[in-house]
């Protein structure tokens, strides 16, 4: 479902990038809602393309109440948010543009140039930057008439975070140290890992900047603040007397801000720096053999105090952004080898993919962390509140191969444990660890996707295995690996109680299976230097050769692959293909893969019976199988379409109606 629909970084890993690559970091196209802030599963703001008409919100359009104001020769605009304050006159944007990392606005108040950047920085292999939950807003001014003009700029964030109830209380702090100021939020009664309507109840919400003489600040109501900004370009300097308040208070809300006056200048000679920041602590409770298990974010490996924190996030500003560009680049230009649109995919994507994790060690005792017991848990953002959802994951798992292969392992370390516990006693792979997300519970269910969960988790591991060079993961849960072969290998072509998306006999899903099978093969003989025996190898790949040749001989129909088994009018983009070329297992011929792509030219929806439905990951995956690059391309251009479709209220989603470009679910993924 998530990610690598969006995630579309597989490409890179299973079609060769022939042909000149451009070296720009933005995409050419942009979505109708864009990515602001994207470090966390629940710090994760899109906003319209109209940044002054419109608050910024969660993925689900919940507002979150983050205001940005400039004032020009003491005139007031707004260049975020929809504030009605009085006398506001109206900013002018000119242009969206967005890397993996950014998303980039500019805009003209009165005779000045603001240039908007939103970074949510990807640190592949530095967990302790990727797990820090904070992103920058820096804004750029310049003169357009050559003259000198007075100028302040104003950010400010309400409450809305961290509470679905406004009437919930928040209390108020701010903390000066030579390096930064900042102000954070937190609810006066917290509920530990708990979320309602998709905002955590026991989150810090934070607002920073680097201390300078050109800052003010103040904390209240938000009316008190902007309307004061507004009339004098600068704040007081004070904490509101009255330190606990509502979220909302009649027509007002509770707020932090941090003001730049710059004064008089043709330009600005660094920008003006904001970090906004989601943090909870601990991050994750999870069940284990043992007894449940509090985890933190890495990050907190590092620095003993939130302040040290932001004190380097907020001075690593230049370099992060300079390791942006650099990444930018790099992804941009290996997709725009493969074509423009998918370029501009990858721009789409990445933030999602990496804002959906959270990058975990055991906390052992209330002042002590184990460093050396790293998992990773995802959340399915815009869906549901599932931890490590396979077929999430799945869909995901090439942007982490990609960027930090080591990452892919994390990912599936927290099912590969659970699983191997007393408290999980079935053949066959969970399909998540729970819909309680950050309150890991575990799956003790069999669920109608565990065939397809099994297959997915042995193809994965093969994946990682063969990518990094390090078979200690599937050499520790070898025996659980070979139950879930087993268990595939008696029901691959048996699937009708284990349906996949709501239908059974699935073609696909056998295949996946099968596939499973055979990297079960290849796990065996990866590890016979460790002692696997010869004879296991040859079993289970014996095993998918037969079980292959009667997929075919059930599946093939003339010229093309059917959906579901005894419907031969059926038909079906075989997505579950892709697992067959990432991991070179070869149980596709060419031949029929290179026959049916002609009814793929035409027909990129889910399948005939359910024509009018479009699944970005599964299109995606097809499109990375296929040897026909002409047709990849068509599917390319097909999602693509549907990314930059300018009607989209909400970000881009995974399953959509093809017909009419209607989002049904996956929002932000």
């Amino acid at each position: 479902m998530l990610f690598i629909c969006h995630y579309l970084l597989l490409l890179l890993l299973t079609r060769a990038l022939l042909g000149s690559s451009t070296t720009t970091e933005w995409a050419t196209s942009k979505l109708a809602t864009v990515p602001l802030a994207l470090r966390s599963p629940y710090l994760n703001i899109w906003i319209g393309s109209s940044t002054t008409q419109q608050w910024p919100t969660l993925w689900n359009k919940q507002n979150v109440g983050w205001a940005g104001l400039v004032r020009v020769d003491g005139v007031s605009y707004r260049w975020q948010g929809n504030e009605g304050g009085a006398n506001l006159a109206q900013i002018v944007p000119n242009s969206i543009e967005m890397s993996p990392t950014r998303t980039r606005f500019q805009a003209v108040a009165g005779q000045v140039q603001l240039d908007i950047t939103f970074l949510s920085p990807i640190e592949p292999t530095n967990w302790v930057k990727q797990s820090f939950p904070f992103s920058y807003l820096a804004i750029d001014v310049s003169s357009r008439d050559g003259q000198k003009h007075n100028v302040q700029l104003y950010s400010d964030i309400t409450g809305e975070l961290l509470a679905a109830d406004f009437a919930e209380e928040v209390t108020f702090s701010t903390t000066q140290t030579p390096q930064s100021i900042w102000h954070s939020l937190q609810r006066s009664t917290p509920s530990p890992f708990l979320e309602t309507a998709e905002k955590p109840d026991d989150g810090t919400l934070y607002l920073a900047a680097r201390s300078s003489q050109k800052i003010t600040w103040q904390t209240g109501s938000c009316g008190v603040t902007r309307d004061g900004f507004n009339e004098g370009g600068t704040l007081l300097n004070k904490k509101d007397p009255n330190n606990t308040q509502k979220i909302q208070n009649i027509d007002s809300w509770a707020c932090v801000a941090l003001a730049y006056d710059f004064g008089n200048i043709t330009s600005t000679s660094s920008p003006a720096i904001w970090a906004l920041g989601l943090v909870r602590e601990p991050s994750i409770r999870t069940a284990t053999a043992t007894g449940i298990q509090l985890r933190s974010s890495y990050f907190w490996t590092k620095y003993p105090s939130i302040d040290l924190a932001i004190d380097d996030f907020l001075t690593d500003f230049e370099e992060a952004t300079r390791r942006a560009q650099a990444l930018d680049a790099k992804i941009m230009a290996n997709g725009s080898a493969i074509s423009q649109s998918y370029s501009d995919l990858l721009a789409f994507s990445a933030r999602p993919a990496f804002g959906a994790i959270d990058i975990t060690v055991a906390r052992t005792s209330r002042t002590t962390l184990d460093s050396s017991d790293v998992k990773v848990y995802m959340k399915d953002v815009g869906t549901s509140s599932r931890s490590n959802a396979v077929d999430v994951l799945f869909s995901a798992f090439p942007a982490f191969l990609y960027l930090d292969v080591k990452l892919a392992s994390l990912l599936l370390e927290p099912l590969f444990e659970f699983q191997s516990s007393p408290l999980y006693r079935n053949n066959c792979s969970a399909s998540d660890l729970g819909n309680s997300y950050p309150d890991i519970k575990g799956n003790m269910s069999e669920s109608t996707l565990a065939m397809e969960a099994s297959g997915s988790m042995l193809i994965m591991a093969l994946a990682y295995a063969r990518k990094s060079g390090d078979g200690t993961q599937c050499q520790r849960y070898y025996n659980l690996l070979k139950n879930w072969a087993d268990y595939l290998s008696i029901n691959a072509l048996n699937n009708n109680t284990f349906p996949t998306s709501d239908m059974s006999g699935d073609v696909n899903l056998a295949l996946k299976a099968i596939i499973g099978v055979q990297a079960m093969s290849s796990i065996n003989k990866f590890l016979e230097p460790q002692g696997a025996s010869p004879a296991d190898t040859y079993m289970y790949s014996n095993k998918a050769q037969i079980l292959i040749k009667q997929w075919t001989d059930l599946a093939w129909k003339s010229d093309h692959f059917a959906a579901t088994f005894g419907e031969p009018s059926s038909w079906s983009l075989i997505y579950s293909s892709y697992a067959d070329k990432l991991l070179n297992t070869t149980l596709i011929s060419d031949n029929p893969g290179s026959i049916c792509t002609i009814w793929y030219w035409f027909l990129f929806s889910l399948r005939e019976q359910y024509a009018h439905t479009a699944t970005v990951d599964w299109t995606m995956l097809t499109a990375a199988a296929l040897s026909d690059a002409a047709v990849s391309d068509r599917m390319i251009e097909s999602v693509h379409a549907r990314a930059v479709w300018p009607k989209g209220i909400k970000p881009w989603p995974t399953l959509y109606d093809a017909s009419k470009h209607l989002g049904i679910s996956g929002y932000s993924r």
